[in-house]
């Protein structure tokens, strides 16, 4: 995808977050300039404070939005029923409870690639009764088994104690690239059975 933006990039200490500020016309290149950065050795943290700004062909009404929205979660099979989507002036706002992680990721990816979207904010529940030990053991046999987590890094996972149900990761790695390469492939592996073969 080639980016038409105009950015400016704040370099900020070693431990501060690193500052995208600009606009952009749609909002899938507003994800794919966060990527981008993510993508680069030594950024930590980034704070993408990027604008969608539309132009006037691609801009839809509220009520046109959310229709479409809806009519997208719905089409896409990997998105439940439980999810429902509200639009506000481009801003479109998930709800809804679901069992898994990916089912919530999925529900976003559906609307980022819509035309009129400004930005899409999460407010979608996880609700599962998953024991969470056994959710812990197969995070950490996805994080064991995923080629991008460096050998070096040795990354622990726990799950447990928290009333979402959060699984935990720490370790150390080289970029916020393999930070997030890791959570896919731990949330794919946490809700297989538990008895399930590796693939």
């Amino acid at each position: 995808m080639v980016l038409a933006l105009s950015t400016r990039i704040r370099a900020s200490p070693a431990d501060s977050p690193y500052l995208w500020r600009g606009t952009v016309p749609s909002y899938p290149q507003y994800l794919e300039a966060a990527a981008a950065a993510r993508r680069v050795a030594g950024v930590k943290k980034l704070q993408n404070h990027l604008e969608v700004v539309l132009s006037a062909e691609d801009y839809r009404d509220d009520a046109t939005l959310t229709t479409v929205a809806n009519n997208a979660l719905t089409l896409n099979i990997a998105v439940p029923d439980s999810i429902e989507a509200s639009a506000n002036n481009g801003n479109i706002t998930l709800t809804g409870t679901v069992t898994y992680g990916t089912e919530r990721t999925a529900a976003g990816q559906a609307l980022a690639v819509l035309t009129g979207v400004r930005n899409v904010k999460d407010d979608i529940a996880i609700s599962t009764d998953a024991d969470p030990i056994d959710v812990s053991l197969n995070v950490q046999d996805a994080l064991d088994r995923y080629a991008l987590i460096p050998d070096d890094s040795d990354p622990l996972a726990r799950a447990g104690g928290h009333p979402s149900g959060t699984a935990i990761a720490g370790s150390l790695v080289r970029s916020t690239r393999e930070h997030r390469a890791g959570r896919p492939q731990a949330l794919a592996q946490a809700r297989a059975p538990k008895n399930a073969e590796p693939s």
